[in-house]
Parts: C-alpha cells; structure tokens; sequence
C-alpha cells in the first residue's frame, strides 16, 4: 500500500465506511476532533469481488483484520485523494501554534486574543493583575 500523506496533527483515523471516505484529525492537546464531511465513493468490480470473497469465506474474512486493509488498498488513489483533500480541509479547522507547532481545536485550546494555544499563550490571574508566562 502507498505512504500516506502528511498528516499535520499527531493522530487520526480513518472514519471511511461503505461508500463514504472520511477521515478524523484529533487536537494535540486535548484529543477532541475534527472530522471531515463524508466524500462518496465506488469500489466498483473491486467491492463485488469483496463481497463474493467474504460470501464465500464467511466468518473467516467478516472477523479478520485484513479485508478492511484490502478494501483500502483497492480504493487506492481515490482513498488518498480524499485523504489529501481531508487533511487540507482540517488545517482550516485547527489552529497551528506558533509556539509550540502543535495543531488544536479553537473551541478549547485556541487563545484567539493571542494567537497561541492555550499551552502557550500567558494566563492573566483573576486578580486583573499582569499577565503570568
């Protein structure tokens, strides 16, 4: 199988199901995702030869590990494309941290004011005193 494309947060999956290639990019932070809008797509010949496989090896393929791998492997270019595509979608939806290069949600890991993930960004006390590092 080819090398995936670069991923630009420490950790993802592959959301794909039957007919739909998606994908979830996770916050470097705090774990929460992203996940990208579903993409439709045909296996064609290759998902009947699939099927045909698993009519006739029943359980043993339903519970092995592999035919998940074969499938990914049969969508091949079109599987790293909408991978691409997701991955060039999700940095629009994560913030990458000047900092620390971490890649985070907005919603909880983002200091907006400034421009840093909230690892990196200077806490005001709730004293209203100056900013501590």
């Amino acid at each position: 199988m080819a090398e995936e494309p670069f991923v630009f947060t420490r950790r993802h999956e592959d959301a794909s199901s039957e007919g739909v290639y998606q994908f979830r990019f996770f916050c470097d932070r705090c774990g929460g995702g992203w996940l990208s809008p579903p993409e439709s797509f045909s296996l064609g010949a290759a998902e009947r030869l699939f099927r045909e496989a698993g009519q006739v090896f029943g359980r043993v393929m339903e519970d092995a590990e592999a035919p998940g791998e074969l499938r990914r492997a049969a969508a091949g270019p079109g599987r790293e494309r909408a991978f691409q595509r997701a991955v060039e979608q999700g940095k629009t939806q994560l913030k990458k941290c000047p900092g620390c290069g971490q890649w985070v949600c907005p919603e909880s890991c983002w200091d907006a004011g400034q421009g840093k993930c909230r690892g990196c960004a200077p806490v005001a006390p709730a004293g209203g005193g100056g900013a501590v590092p």
